[in-house]
């Protein structure tokens, strides 16, 4: 039986250096695709799917997502050494924020409401989301084994034995998991440096990660403007697609 999930963490902290000029004066979260920031149509899928705690760990230009708090309920914290650390170090940093079992997100990234459902449905405690090929020139593959059992992941295709799936950027996890992941920065500095995801390699002897591969997943990552450029052009259009048909199938009456 899954168990009830009702937190997520957004990671928010990044500069988002590749996708100057554009966030010298906004976060990436900020960017805006089909009239609607990447950020505000986050949350509003989060809230739709139940998850009523959300906390994004900012940094670079926090000001803008305090601005947005009293509209869309949620907390934040503060990674104040965001220009010198990585994604690991931001999620760490929400160890006394979080209670039990959450969603960690990314802030740039576009998807359909379903990648939410599929893993707060899922039984697996740790349950990282993973997409079919994307095509998009910045793939992250993830290897697992026959039973779907995370094993690593890397940019460099010819670095993992087999491609099981790309990382989406949406992963579920339990709060013993967090706590591994803090107890492996506390122990070397080295690994403020890191990814996230990268961290779940090194907690594996003690938490098992199972990888939900959903093939056909709409969805995007933005980090420089041939991203934004694909986000606009082709996976938005695609998005209100996948909707479009959801109403049509679901409540709209079929003549007899």
């Amino acid at each position: 039986m899954a168990k009830k999930i009702d937190t997520a963490v957004i990671l928010a902290a990044g500069s988002g250096i590749r996708l100057r000029p554009k966030t010298y004066n906004i976060p990436k979260g900020f960017v805006e695709v089909g009239g609607q920031t990447l950020i505000e149509r986050s949350l509003k899928i989060l809230h739709s799917n139940g998850i009523k705690n959300i906390i994004i760990g900012c940094g670079h230009l926090s000001k803008m997502y305090e601005e947005i708090q009293g509209e869309y309920n949620f907390d934040i914290y503060k990674n104040i050494e965001y220009q010198v650390s990585g994604s690991l170090y931001t999620l760490v940093l929400a160890e006394e924020l979080v209670s039990d079992d959450f969603l960690i997100l990314e802030s740039d990234i576009m998807y359909e409401p379903r990648s939410i459902k599929a893993l707060v449905e899922a039984s697996e405690e740790n349950l990282i989301l993973a997409s079919g090929p994307t095509q998009s020139q910045d793939e992250v593959y993830i290897e697992a084994d026959e039973n779907m059992r995370f094993v690593t992941l890397n940019k460099n295709k010819n670095l993992v034995k087999q491609v099981s799936g790309e990382l989406v950027g949406i992963t579920k996890i339990s709060k013993d998991t967090l706590t591994s992941l803090c107890d492996l920065v506390r122990s070397d500095e080295a690994y403020k440096n890191w990814d996230y995801e990268r961290g779940f390699t090194q907690v594996l002897d003690k938490h098992e990660f199972s990888v939900k591969k959903i093939d056909d997943l709409v969805w995007c990552e933005i980090d420089d403007e041939n991203h934004l450029k694909r986000a606009k052009e082709l996976i938005y259009p695609k998005l209100i697609q996948k909707v479009s048909l959801l109403y049509l199938l679901f409540f709209v009456p079929i003549a007899c």
